[in-house]
């Protein structure tokens, strides 16, 4: 019996032990660069570092801004961030030059209800312009060449019949968009939240919405990795993915919140983010949008072919499981 008994102890001593281990081994600290863009869109990130869902999985987030989501999907790639924030777009142009990326989470979505616009193309309220068709001859300012931005525009501009071969197309950062209108270095430009509310109090108006009139809902963005990190790190990946689930459902469900941490990382007044219109986030990417999209980069030659979407964007991401 003693014998017995101290098999027992010995036996559950050991097998508490590989619990702990195991269990610290599941929750080893990280930090993640992540990179982003100065915009609305990005909110739950921050949110969720402020409500501990990330320090929660053990995981420390260091945002890396730029300008555009190429430079970000460049970072990714070339292992400078973990994972990164960029639209789909160019995540897509990646996987047709061979760099695949890959899904992890939904980042932003369109929400094209007619009152809630997040994205305008802009002019200045006293010039010229008036109607799509004065685009033609004209430069048009997007935040960065070949991304979501110049695409929804093309496509649009084309549906009501404008002549896109017409059309000049230059990157200026978001932030310089009001001031190369006034001073007629642009003609029109692509403004986002949070500049777009400051803009539109500063002497420009809207022409149209490209991201609303594209389609009904379009996923915009998503927080990516490369396919070798997943597959190298699936438990940081996990770990990740469940804290960005939370923190773009809470996101959701307290705009309010959202409009408070806005400032935090754009600078912007309160009173002006207060009054802007914000963007929707889902735990689900939605692939007919994404299907669309490679439609109208095949249509206007940014790829040559059809690309393996389940690999960029795989059924767990899609699904939001």
């Amino acid at each position: 019996m003693r014998a017995r008994a101290w098999f027992i102890a010995v036996f559950t001593s050991l097998f508490v032990f590989a619990v702990v281990a195991f269990g610290v081994a599941q929750t080893t600290d990280a930090t993640l660069r992540v990179g982003v863009l100065p915009i609305v869109d990005v909110a739950p990130l921050y949110l969720g570092m402020a409500k501990g869902y990330f320090k929660d999985e053990h995981l420390a987030i260091e945002p890396i801004t730029a300008q555009g989501g190429g430079a970000v999907a460049a970072a990714v790639i070339a292992g400078d961030e973990q994972f990164g924030y960029g639209n789909v777009v160019s995540m897509m142009l990646a996987a047709a030059h061979g760099l695949p990326l890959e899904a992890v989470a939904d980042g932003s979505q369109s929400i094209a209800d007619g009152h809630h616009a997040n994205v305008s193309m802009v002019v200045l309220a006293n010039g010229p312009i008036k109607t799509m068709h004065d685009f033609e001859g004209k430069t048009v300012a997007v935040n960065a060449l070949k991304t979501m931005s110049e695409l929804m525009s093309k496509e649009v501009l084309e549906r009501h019949g404008v002549d896109i071969s017409k059309i000049k197309f230059v990157e200026i950062p978001n932030p310089e968009m009001a001031s190369a209108l006034k001073s007629g270095r642009v003609d029109i430009a692509l403004e986002a939240e949070p500049f777009l509310s400051a803009a539109k109090n500063d002497g420009v108006r809207a022409i149209f919405e490209p991201y609303d009139e594209y389609a009904p809902k379009v996923t915009l963005a998503t927080y990516f990795a490369t396919h070798q990190y997943v597959i190298g790190h699936p438990d940081i990946v996990a770990r990740f993915k469940r804290a960005m689930l939370k923190s773009l459902a809470y996101a959701t469900a307290n705009p309010d919140e959202v409009r408070r941490i806005i400032p935090t990382y754009t600078k912007l007044e309160a009173t002006t983010v207060s009054k802007m219109a914000l963007v929707s986030w889902s735990t689900q990417i939605d692939m007919p949008s994404v299907e669309a999209l490679q439609k109208s980069m095949l249509k206007y030659g940014w790829i040559t072919k059809e690309l393996d979407l389940k690999a960029a964007f795989p059924a767990a991401s899609v699904a939001g499981r």
